[in-house]
């Protein structure tokens, strides 16, 4: 019960990402007829300014723990104008675009400092824990997936039940998240209200660089190779395999084979240890993923099977990098603020990732299309190989 009580709040947190990440700009460009340039150039300005809010959020949570302020409280605070500035997002009260521009920036800019106090001390939550910590993240992971799953194919569902258009459908999803963000602060506030309630009377801002940099560098290279993939698969199935209208195919199967393979690594981590898991499933996905360089749509069918094997291996990169962490963090005083930094990591890598597909794929202003499968696949499975050879040296 409790490893529910802990993981369900990470369901709504995941409801956000997808339309966040994928659907906010296509809301406001066909819904209120605003310019992509400049919605790509407000939605780049605020992600660049949220790089900066894990950091932040994670100092001033540590200087409340040291207060004798509980982290649930923190969680519970910080989720109210979470979800308002959410649902703000995508019922703006403005019609004319002067007025959504600063409608948009305002309400991104608040939803993303929000958010990272939530995700940093919910996260950090773990490592305060006496149970199994590794089954706690892995519930966690799960509940994560299992979100993304479901809020990937429930605006179709709207859009087709109520006759609205899939953008308009996204104004409504903020019923469907509403219920489970109450009823998982709910369970937090009922059986974690002991975590995070610091015994120092003062809190340096110091972090043990020295013990963690190969772990951070490790993670990097990995949130890397994984970003690549994310965020080239549209060019991949679009231009590449040429079956855009299995996108959807292709990406559920991918995900909900993830979910299932976070309870099957949770038990190989508490078998062999996280290093090990991990080394392996990376040179699974390599194994696996090559594969990808090297069909075409002659034989696009293949790829259904690569999402089926590559989604496994991922349940692993999900769980393994926070169990490390964790067991890191046992003698540690800032434990809000290293979570602060794999965050930042993630988001880093998410930006660098997105810069280096567009140049890479870029030629003369068209797309390379010679130069698609091997972005989207050699190039990732490149960077594995090395992280496996580092993940030995954490």
């Amino acid at each position: 019960m409790r490893k529910i009580s802990y993981s369900l709040l990470a369901f709504p947190l995941s409801c956000l990402g997808i339309p966040l990440y994928i659907h906010l700009a296509s809301f406001y460009f066909n819904n209120y007829q605003i310019s992509l340039g400049l919605i790509g150039f407000v939605i780049f300005i605020c992600r660049t300014f949220d790089c900066f809010f894990d950091p932040l959020a994670g100092f001033v949570s540590d200087r409340l723990i040291a207060k004798k302020v509980k982290r649930v409280n923190i969680i519970l605070i910080f989720t109210i104008p979470l979800f308002i500035n959410f649902y703000f997002l995508f019922n703006p009260f403005y019609q004319d675009q002067n007025h959504l521009i600063y409608w948009l920036s305002g309400n991104l800019l608040l939803l993303y400092f929000s958010l990272s106090f939530v995700t940093v001390n919910y996260e950090t939550m773990v490592s305060e824990l006496s149970e199994k910590q590794n089954e706690f993240i892995a519930a966690r992971e799960l509940a994560q997936i299992l979100g993304i799953l479901i809020i990937s194919v429930l605006p179709t569902f709207i859009s087709k039940k109520y006759h609205l258009s899939y953008d308009q459908s996204l104004s409504y999803l903020w019923i469907f998240i509403l219920p489970f963000f109450v009823l998982a602060n709910f369970l937090l506030y009922k059986n974690f209200t002991n975590l995070g309630i610091s015994r120092l009377r003062t809190l340096k801002f110091s972090l043990n660089f020295n013990k963690f940099k190969k772990l951070f560098f490790v993670y990097f290279l990995n949130s890397v190779a994984i970003a690549i993939p994310a965020v080239s698969i549209r060019f991949y199935v679009d231009e590449h395999l040429k079956v855009p209208d299995l996108n959807g195919y292709f990406l559920g199967l991918y995900f909900l084979s993830a979910a299932i393979s976070v309870i099957i690594w949770s038990k190989i981590i508490n078998k062999i240890g996280a290093k090990k898991a991990w080394k392996k499933a990376i040179l699974l996905s390599v194994m696996i993923f090559i594969f990808a360089t090297f069909i075409d749509e002659k034989n696009y069918y293949l790829f259904f099977g690569i999402c089926l094997l590559a989604g496994f291996s991922v349940g692993c990169d999900l769980t393994a990098p926070q169990v490390i962490l964790v067991d890191k963090l046992t003698n540690e005083e800032n434990k809000t603020s290293y979570f602060a930094v794999f965050s930042l990591i993630t988001k880093i890598s998410l930006a660098f990732a997105t810069f280096l597909v567009l140049n890479l794929i870029n030629r003369n202003g068209v797309i390379n299309y010679v130069a698609i499968p091997y972005v989207y696949a050699l190039l990732p499975c490149f960077l594995k190989i090395l992280t496996a050879f580092f993940v030995r040296k954490i």
